[in-house]
C-alpha cells in the first residue's frame, strides 16, 4: 500500500549516540508518535510529555502538550495544541521541520525530532520504526543524592 509518508529521526540528549528512524504516514499524529517513543525507548507510561516547535537552532518554542488543556471558558478563542490535534501533515504545511521532545518533566528526558524528507512509500501501518542505534536508559530522579543535608 503507498502512503505519503515522511522519514523521521529521533535523538536522544545523551552523550551516546542514540536515535531512532521512523516512517510515519503524513496524516499521522504527534500523539502516536509520542506512544510509539515511549514504547521503543521503554519510557514510563505514567509520565507527562509535550512536543514543542522548535527551529534549526533547537530552540524551544510553542508547546504541545499530550492533554488538550484549554478550559471551555477560555475568553480568546484559540485553540490549545494537543498531540492528538496535531498532524505531521499540519506541521509540515507550517514550515515545521523541527520538533524538541519531553517526556518526564522531572527527570527532563529530551528528545530531538527531525522531519528528514518526504516520499511516497510502500507500507502497511501508519507508523514504524526503520532502524535504532543503542539503547536508551530513561533518566530517574534519586530522592536522596540529589539533596544536601543542611545541619540546623
Amino acid at each position: 500500500m503507498e502512503n505519503n509518508a515522511l522519514k523521521i529521526r529521533v535523538v536522544a540528549d545523551t552523550e551516546e549516540d542514540i536515535f531512532i528512524d521512523l516512517i510515519a504516514s503524513k496524516s499521522s499524529n504527534l500523539l502516536s508518535i509520542h506512544n510509539l517513543l515511549v514504547k521503543t525507548l521503554e519510557l514510563d507510561s505514567n509520565e507527562i510529555a509535550s512536543f514543542y516547535l522548535s527551529n534549526n537552532n533547537w530552540d524551544k518554542g510553542d508547546e504541545i502538550t499530550l492533554f488538550n488543556m484549554s478550559l471551555e471558558d477560555d475568553d480568546d478563542g484559540s485553540i490549545q495544541k494537543s498531540m492528538e490535534n496535531t498532524s505531521l501533515e499540519n506541521l509540515l504545511s507550517d514550515g515545521i521541520s523541527k520538533l524538541l521532545y519531553l517526556h518526564d518533566f522531572l527527570n527532563m528526558n529530551i528528545f530531538y525530532v527531525e522531519f528528514l524528507n518526504e516520499e511516497t512509500l510502500n507500507f502497511n501501518e501508519s507508523l514504524q520504526v526503520t532502524h535504532q542505534l543503542g539503547k536508551y536508559a530513561p533518566k530517574k530522579f534519586d530522592d536522596d543524592s540529589n539533596f544536601e543535608e543542611i545541619d540546623p
